[in-house]
């Protein structure tokens, strides 16, 4: 299963974890503004 997701839908998820980790970013730098 994670040898079938890392091979065609692996940059999906890579784009989604970097996209998370700027989302995440953004509500904590706004949480301490």
């Amino acid at each position: 299963l994670l040898k079938k997701f890392s091979g065609a839908e692996g940059e999906k998820i890579d784009v989604q974890k970097f996209f998370g980790y700027i989302g995440l970013f953004t509500l904590v730098a706004l949480w301490w503004l």
